[in-house]
């Protein structure tokens, strides 16, 4: 979520966090894309990937809660939401938990 303070440098003014809400609509996209790629690793024939990948996506577009989520103002949890699903796929991804800490 720090990072997100640096945009106090382009312009010092709280409205520009609410540019950042669009973070609460990215986590269900990674969500989505992490399951086709988890039925690609899986070999699932096409035919059965189209109408899974179908209905995943509709539930997604059709949750009231993202919706919500978007309109409301800014939010730390949407976007901490956006870090955790991006490290939980990361290490299903097989990516040390370790990497980038500088320690041994």
């Amino acid at each position: 979520m720090w990072p997100l303070a640096l945009t106090h440098l382009v312009y010092a003014q709280p409205v520009v966090l609410c540019g950042s809400r669009p973070h609460a609509g990215a986590a269900e996209l990674v969500v989505f894309f992490w399951i086709l790629e988890h039925l690609e690793r899986r070999d699932v024939p096409r035919g059965v990937v189209l109408p899974i990948g179908c209905a995943v996506l509709a539930v997604i577009l059709i949750n009231p809660l993202l919706w919500s989520t978007v309109s409301f103002d800014f939010h730390f949890e949407s976007t901490a939401t956006l870090f955790a699903v991006l490290a939980a796929r990361a290490l299903y991804a097989g990516a040390s938990p370790r990497r980038g800490s500088g320690s041994p």
